[in-house]
């Protein structure tokens, strides 16, 4: 149930100037600056492949990201999620900083904007 709340959160920024859809995240989080798309192998041994573009905040209010859940078990991407606690707010020491940190080490399952699905990336913005 955040997600709306985080939505509208959001939405009221944009109104207010304070962000534009099409920002890209690394302006907002830095260590998202250089994320990298999965092509193949395990974490920690990813072979990857730069984004095609920087994600955006209208990426992560689409569910076009690239992030994902760990409970999904599609993908090895999916699987390091589970194995690494991302999002686990259970795990000690949990913070939503760490989160954010966690994620920036981790491949992004596919380039922004390429595809879409329930994801995490409100997750991202503070639920």
């Amino acid at each position: 149930m955040t997600k709306p709340i985080v939505s509208v959160g959001l939405m009221m920024l944009w109104e207010q100037g304070r962000f534009q859809l099409d920002d890209p995240v690394g302006k907002f989080i830095p260590s998202w600056r250089d994320q990298r798309v999965f092509v193949g192998g395990n974490h920690p041994a990813w072979k990857t492949t730069p984004v095609e573009r920087p994600m955006t905040v209208r990426d992560l209010l689409s569910h076009t990201s690239g992030l994902t859940y760990g409970f999904m078990e599609r993908t090895n991407v999916d699987a390091a999620y589970r194995k690494l606690g991302i999002g686990d707010r259970t795990r000690a020491g949990y913070t939503l900083r760490g989160m954010i940190d966690e994620l920036a080490a981790l491949p992004l399952e596919f380039s922004p904007g390429r595809a879409g699905t329930i994801r995490c990336p409100l997750m991202s913005s503070g639920t």
